[in-house]
């Protein structure tokens, strides 16, 4: 019986400490950590890549006469920058695509108009469910704002 009971007090030492199951000590806290670091980094996995795509759509020259009062970019020469990367003025024609950006970093979009800071946002890829974002500034309202490329058909880019 004694036998019995210091395997059985073993046996549930072993499965649980305190109010966490732990199932065999150090090989579970090196098991744990190779699942978390696989969940982590699972949606670079999951896309194929390690590094995504903004298609930038190009702005329309016409404004909307519904938009009112806002403040909006008279002139309508939009730009826009990325991270630290160049300033790029948005096509009137055609999308642009901006590619190899880090999945795993947090992205800052600053939005220009006539080289004068008007509006910027954060992102992460990991926010979306796709690698392939589209920017594009709203008809209506003169707002930036990212949408993944399957919501955009009026983004165009190869």
């Amino acid at each position: 019986m004694k036998a019995d009971g210091w395997l059985v007090s073993e046996y549930r030492q072993r499965l649980r400490v305190g109010r966490y199951f732990v199932l065999g000590g150090e090989g579970v806290k090196i098991w744990l950590i190779v699942v978390l670091s696989a969940l982590t980094s699972s949606y670079a996995f999951a896309t194929g890549s390690t590094t995504g795509t903004v298609c930038a759509a190009p702005v329309s020259a016409k404004v909307d006469p519904r938009s009112g009062e806002l403040p909006v970019c008279l002139s309508g020469k939009f730009s826009f920058k990325i991270d630290a990367l160049d300033e790029v003025p948005f096509s009137q024609k055609d999308s642009l695509k901006i590619a190899g950006l880090d999945l795993g970093a947090r992205h800052r979009v600053a939005i220009y108009c006539d080289k004068k800071p008007h509006q910027t946002f954060w992102f992460r890829f990991s926010d979306f469910q796709n690698n392939t974002l589209c920017l594009f500034i709203n008809d209506l309202y003169k707002t930036a704002q990212l949408w993944e490329v399957k919501r955009c058909p009026w983004c165009k880019c190869k």
